[in-house]
């Protein structure tokens, strides 16, 4: 028996990078990078799931700009292996449904 199912999935995402905290001359002693994402699970053009996942990193600043964007590199990859795991959970959650 052919138990495939087929969906379709939508995802818009945002990433913002702010400044948390400020040091006494205003320079930025923490950031945070935050990502939105907003998806649809669709089915033969039914709407399963619309939903949106937004995770979250405050990290401190680092002098060198190249270690900066490394270590920004690695907390971007950790949350959007995060929001993935997310998003293949809700869809096998579906499939239990």
């Amino acid at each position: 028996q052919n138990n495939k199912k087929n969906y379709n999935i939508n995802i818009e995402s945002t990433k913002t990078r702010e400044i948390v905290s400020k040091d006494s001359k205003g320079d930025p002693v923490k950031f945070e990078i935050s990502i939105l994402v907003e998806y649809k699970i669709l089915n033969n053009n039914n709407t399963l799931l619309d939903t949106k996942i937004e995770k979250k990193n405050i990290y401190n600043n680092d002098s060198d700009p190249f270690k900066l964007e490394q270590t920004e590199n690695i907390i971007l990859q950790n949350l959007s292996e995060s929001v993935g795991d997310a998003i293949i959970s809700s869809i096998i959650n579906l499939d239990d449904n």
